[in-house]
């Protein structure tokens, strides 16, 4: 078995699909009409975070996935709704999608909800080695992404049994309620205090960052903890091979850790462990 986890790209749509629609029964037949090009847009205006697990020797995705930044009170107001299904009420309302700029100021803040919209293996693989693995390499990149904020709440909406069972293991709680089609969960800061042990503690953790790295920067540190190259980095970043050797220099020019191939090995040792550093914050 061969896969790689990398960002979602606007190719992988079709694929991307094909997997979602194992979710098929949480969106009204006419947002699902429109979901592709509304998970392009939303994608484009950086409203939105895809990931996916590629299939290396067939080029197909075995997983999909997406995320988005929210107020925890706009939830709420979805949530007073009793909407019936609660991912179709959140992109009908794509507003509540935070920009990188307001991530920043809510991070600032400690006032983040972090929704998960889709994650989708294909359900073939439910079982199988082949889908541990998946599971295994989705959710690593998933916490290199999002762990490191200052996260106050994370909700995920399930249709399959699985992917229920996969949350309640992760140390998710359900949210009862009337009339939902799928199965919502949440796990909250609160959570993380009752249960240091859950997997998903570890995403509430936030140390103050202390490096100081440009958005630059980080972006292209987050790249290298998710084992891109050098060259995979540039085309990800749309930028010249040059101008990310620039970067990197600029990096180890502020910060020491350790000499030559080491350097760069200490200092992403370092930030695995801080991914606050890869995070963004208001200016001052």
């Amino acid at each position: 078995m061969g896969f790689r986890c990398r960002f979602f790209r606007p190719g992988d749509l079709p694929d991307a699909m094909r997997l979602l629609s194992q979710d098929r029964g949480l969106f009204q037949k006419d947002l699902w009409a429109r979901l592709p090009d509304l998970i392009l847009d939303l994608m484009e205006r950086k409203r939105l975070v895809g990931g996916v697990v590629e299939d290396l020797e067939t080029g197909k995705l075995a997983f999909f996935g997406m995320t988005g930044w929210a107020k925890p009170e706009r939830i709420g107001q979805v949530l007073q709704g009793k909407p019936a299904l609660f991912r179709d009420a959140l992109l009908r309302e794509e507003s509540i999608f935070l920009s990188p700029k307001q991530v920043a100021t809510a991070n600032g803040s400690g006032d983040l909800a972090l929704v998960h919209l889709g994650g989708c293996p294909d359900e073939k693989d439910f079982g199988l080695p082949r889908g541990f693995e998946v599971h295994r390499m989705a959710f690593s990149f998933f916490m290199t992404v999002h762990a490191g904020y200052r996260i106050s709440e994370f909700w995920q909406e399930n249709l399959l049994a699985e992917a229920s069972l996969h949350a309640e293991s992760m140390g998710m709680s359900e949210v009862k309620r009337a009339g939902g089609v799928g199965r919502l969960f949440c796990f909250s800061r609160a959570d993380a205090a009752a249960k240091p042990g859950a997997q998903l503690a570890y995403l509430m953790k936030y140390p103050p960052p202390r490096l100081g790295f440009t958005q630059p920067q980080q972006r292209l540190l987050e790249l290298a903890l998710l084992d891109y190259a050098d060259g995979a980095a540039a085309e990800e970043l749309g930028i010249s091979s040059e101008a990310v050797r620039k970067r990197w220099r600029a990096i180890h020019a502020r910060h020491e850790f350790g000499e030559g191939k080491d350097q760069r090995r200490g200092l992403l040792a370092y930030v695995r462990q801080h991914l606050e550093e890869l995070r963004p914050w208001p200016k001052e």
